[in-house]
C-alpha cells in the first residue's frame, strides 16, 4: 500500500508500482551492468540525462526517471505525471499513470544503451540518430505509432531499426515475439528494416527482418487487448559485441 514520507521538506510517495514493474527495473539494471562494466541503472541515467529538464518545467529528467525506477516519487513529480496522463486512459490501459510513465522511461533507457553500443562499434560519431516519436524524451505529446526508433548510418545507407524490449522473459515462455500490425505494416511499406528485440532477462538480442515475417498470419492476442499480432519465432541470438556488423 502506498504511503507518504517527508525528507528535507520534500514529500515523497512510496510503493506505487506493482511487483512486475519493479522486476522490469531489476532486470534492466542487471543488463546495464553486464554491458556497461558494472554501471548501475541509476548511474547510467544520471550520466545520460545530466541536467536536462522537461519542457516548460524545472523537473530534472534524471531525478524523475530515477524516482520512478526506485518507486519513491516526490509529490511535485507525481502531480506532474498525473496532470499529463489524467485524460489519456486509452494509452495507459490497466496501468497506473506512474507505471505507464515508468514503461516509457525504461524504453528511453534501453534506446540510449543501444545507441551507445552501436556507435561504439561503428567507430563513427553520431552514426545513430534517434528518430522515434519520443526521441526528445518528453511526456508532452504522447502517441502510439510503430515508427522506427533508430536511423543507423552504415556503408552509405540509412538503416531503420525499431527497438522491441521484453523485460521478463515472455518471449522464451511463448516461443516467439508478438509483433503488432503497425510494425508489420512498416516492414511492408519499407519504413522499417529491422526490429531489434532485446530479451533483458536472458540478455539475448534478436534481429527480425521483413523476410522473417513472410508467411506468418496475425492471430487474436488477449495479452495485447485482443488486437491481432504476428508471432515471430526466435532466431539465433546476435552477440551484442557484433551488433553493428549484423545490420
Amino acid at each position: 500500500m502506498a504511503f507518504f514520507s517527508q525528507v528535507s521538506g520534500i514529500i515523497f510517495l512510496h510503493e506505487i508500482m506493482r511487483g512486475t514493474y519493479l522486476a522490469k527495473v531489476q532486470a534492466l539494471d542487471c543488463f546495464i551492468r553486464s554491458v556497461k562494466n558494472g554501471m548501475s541503472l541509476r548511474q547510467f541515467v544520471d550520466r545520460v540525462f545530466g541536467s536536462s529538464v522537461f519542457s516548460g518545467t524545472t523537473i530534472k529528467k534524471k531525478e524523475f526517471i530515477i524516482q520512478l525506477s526506485e518507486d519513491k516519487i516526490s509529490l511535485d513529480n507525481w502531480v506532474f505525471i498525473r496532470t499529463i496522463l489524467r485524460n489519456l486512459s486509452y494509452l495507459t490501459d490497466r496501468r497506473h499513470s506512474e507505471e505507464y510513465a515508468l514503461d516509457i522511461a525504461l524504453g528511453w533507457i534501453s534506446e540510449e544503451i543501444f545507441k551507445e553500443v552501436i556507435e561504439s562499434q561503428s567507430g563513427i560519431s553520431n552514426s545513430v540518430t534517434l528518430v522515434g516519436i519520443d526521441s526528445q524524451r518528453e511526456f508532452q505529446s504522447l502517441n502510439i505509432r510503430a515508427n522506427a526508433d533508430f536511423e543507423i548510418s552504415k556503408n552509405g545507407r540509412n538503416v531503420l531499426v525499431d527497438l522491441f524490449v521484453d523485460y521478463l522473459g515472455t518471449w522464451q515462455t511463448n516461443g516467439g515475439m508478438d509483433l503488432k500490425q503497425g510494425k508489420i505494416s512498416h516492414f511492408n511499406k519499407g519504413k522499417l528494416d529491422f526490429v531489434l528485440g532485446l530479451d533483458v532477462q536472458n540478455k539475448n538480442v534478436y534481429l527480425v527482418k521483413k523476410t522473417d515475417i513472410q508467411g506468418l498470419s496475425p492471430t487474436f492476442n488477449a495479452a495485447m487487448g485482443g488486437k491481432p499480432t504476428v508471432r515471430v519465432p526466435l532466431n539465433t541470438p546476435v552477440p551484442i559485441g557484433v551488433l553493428y556488423s549484423s545490420f
